[in-house]
C-alpha cells in the first residue's frame, strides 16, 4: 500500500509538467461562418476589406479569423488596420466677388453683363446692363479665383444677420472663360434663428479643381454678401482610407428624450450624421457611445441637429467629424428644453473604416475567410513577416479579392451574441485545476482507507 501511495503522489506531482497533447489541425468546419474570396488572376498575395458581417459575428479582437484554401489548408495572413490619417488644416483666402442683379433669378444667363478684366484675367468690374432697377435683386454672384495658386475644396460665404434670416438652395458653376459653365456643386445656405438656436450653413463643398471663375445662382434672391473666402486644399498628405457608411434606426431609451442605437457590431467611427424624423425640427443634443451593453456611456459630441423646410427647400444638419470612436451602442440625449422629436425615430448614419486582411494565396482556390470561434488563438503574422521586403503601405498595391455572402460552416463555438468581449475560456487552466482537485480527493480517500486499517493504539 505504501508503494502504491508513493507512485500515486509522484504521478500527481508530474501531471502539470506532462507534455501537452498535439493540437489538432484547424478546419473550416471548426468555425461558425465563412465568406468566399474570389481572387482574380494568379497572384501570390491578395487583400480583402473586412465586411460588416465579420465585425458583427467574429470576436471583438478579430483573433478568430482564418483563411483556408479549397483543400481546407490554413493560409498565412496579416491584418492591416486602416487608421484614419489626419489631414493638414485647410487655409482660407479672401475672394473678390461681384453681385449680379436682375428681376428674374432664373434668367441669369440672359442678363447683359459688362465685364472688365485685366490682362492676366482678373475681374476689375462687373455691371448688369439694360435692366429695370426698381424691383431688381441679387440673383447671382461671380467669384474671381484667377489669383489663387492652388485648388480649392470649398467656398465660404458670410452676410450680415437679419431678422428674417435666410434659407435657400444654390448652385455653383465653374468656368475658365466666363462663357462656358459647368456645374460643380449644389448646396443649401442657411442662417436662421429657431427655438433659441442660431443655425448657420455658409460653407459649400466643391469638386476638386482649379477654375478661374465661379458663379453662384439660386431660384430665390440671394443675401448681400459681406465676405467670400476660398478654402484651399492642404498640401500633399497620406490619403485617409475610404469610409463605409452604416445606418441604424433608433429605439426609445430608458429616459425621456433618449434614443438608443445598436449597430450590431463594434465599429470605429469617424463621422456621424443625425437624420431627424420630422421636418421643422431643431434638437440640441448630446451623442454618447459605449462598447458593451452594461458599460458606462462616454460623451462623444454635443451638437444641434436640424431639419428645416423654408422657402421651398429643406436644410439638414451636416455630418459631424469625430475623433475615432469605437463602440457598438450609441445614444442620443435630446435637451428637454427642445421638446420631443415628433413622430417616428431618428436615424444615425455612421462613417467607419474597416481593416484589410492580406493573405497568401497558396493551393487551389476558392479561398474562404472563416470566423466565429470563441476559443481560437490569434494566428495573424506581422506584415513585415508575411510580405518579403515589406515597405510601409506596400499592401495598398496588392490586388483586391472580392468577398461573397456569409454562409454557415458548421462550427458551434461562436462568440456570444452581443459581442460582450468575454475573454475565451482558458480550458487548459481549468483542466489542470480539475486534475489537482481530483488528486486531492483521491489522497483524502486513501488516507481514510489507511486510517481504518491501522490498529487502534493500546494504552
Amino acid at each position: 500500500m505504501r508503494h502504491f501511495l508513493s507512485a500515486t503522489l509522484l504521478g500527481l506531482a508530474l501531471l502539470p509538467f506532462a507534455a501537452p497533447a498535439a493540437t489538432p489541425a484547424e478546419h473550416p468546419s471548426d468555425f461558425a461562418t465563412g465568406i468566399a474570396l474570389a481572387t482574380p488572376g494568379a497572384q501570390p498575395f491578395y487583400r480583402v476589406e473586412l465586411p460588416l458581417a465579420v465585425y458583427a459575428q467574429a470576436r471583438a479582437d478579430l483573433g478568430d479569423l482564418r483563411v483556408f484554401n479549397a483543400a481546407g489548408e490554413p493560409m498565412p495572413y496579416s491584418l492591416a488596420l486602416q487608421a484614419p490619417v489626419a489631414s493638414p488644416a485647410a487655409t482660407l483666402e479672401a475672394l473678390p466677388f461681384f453681385p449680379v442683379r436682375g428681376n428674374t433669378p432664373a434668367a441669369v444667363d440672359r442678363i447683359d453683363l459688362n465685364i472688365r478684366q485685366s490682362r492676366d484675367g482678373r475681374l476689375i468690374a462687373l455691371r448688369s446692363a439694360g435692366q429695370a432697377t426698381g424691383e431688381s435683386r441679387i440673383v447671382a454672384y461671380l467669384f474671381d479665383l484667377s489669383a489663387l495658386g492652388q485648388p480649392l475644396q470649398a467656398l465660404r460665404l458670410d452676410w450680415p444677420a437679419s431678422a428674417d434670416g435666410y434659407s435657400g438652395e444654390v448652385r455653383v458653376e465653374a468656368s475658365d472663360d466666363l462663357r462656358h459653365w459647368r456645374s460643380v456643386a449644389e448646396a443649401t445656405l442657411l442662417d436662421i434663428r429657431f427655438a433659441g438656436q442660431q443655425l448657420q450653413q455658409k460653407r459649400i463643398a466643391l469638386e476638386r479643381g482649379q477654375p478661374r471663375y465661379l458663379r453662384l445662382t439660386t431660384t430665390t434672391a440671394l443675401p448681400e454678401l459681406s465676405r467670400a473666402e476660398a478654402e484651399l486644399q492642404p498640401g500633399t498628405s497620406p490619403a485617409s482610407p475610404a469610409l463605409r457608411w452604416h445606418e441604424v434606426t433608433a429605439r426609445l431609451g430608458e429616459a425621456p428624450g433618449e434614443y438608443v442605437f445598436d449597430l450590431g457590431a463594434r465599429l470605429t467611427v469617424t463621422q456621424a450624421r443625425i437624420l431627424l424624423p420630422q421636418p421643422n425640427t431643431v434638437a440640441p443634443l448630446e451623442l454618447l457611445a459605449r462598447e458593451r451593453r452594461k458599460a458606462d456611456w462616454r460623451p462623444v459630441a454635443r451638437t444641434t441637429a436640424y431639419r428645416i423646410f423654408n422657402a421651398g427647400s429643406e436644410a439638414t444638419s451636416p455630418a459631424l467629424d469625430l475623433d475615432p470612436q469605437a463602440g457598438r451602442y450609441w445614444l442620443l440625449r435630446v435637451d428637454p428644453r427642445a421638446g420631443s422629436l415628433g413622430g417616428g425615430m431618428p436615424v444615425l448614419r455612421l462613417g467607419w473604416t474597416p481593416a484589410q486582411l492580406v493573405f497568401l494565396a497558396r493551393g487551389t482556390p476558392p479561398f474562404t475567410l472563416a470566423f466565429g470561434q470563441r476559443s481560437a488563438s490569434g494566428q495573424q503574422l506581422p506584415l513585415e513577416s508575411l510580405l518579403p521586403g515589406y515597405r510601409t503601405g506596400a499592401e495598398a498595391a496588392l490586388p483586391m479579392a472580392a468577398a461573397g455572402m456569409p454562409r454557415a460552416l458548421g462550427g458551434h463555438d461562436a462568440p456570444p451574441a452581443g459581442q460582450e468581449d468575454h475573454p475565451p475560456a482558458d480550458w487548459k487552466r481549468w483542466l489542470l485545476w480539475g486534475i489537482l482537485l481530483a488528486g486531492v480527493a483521491l489522497l483524502a480517500l486513501m488516507a481514510r482507507h489507511l486510517l481504518r486499517q491501522m490498529p487502534e493504539e493500546k494504552h
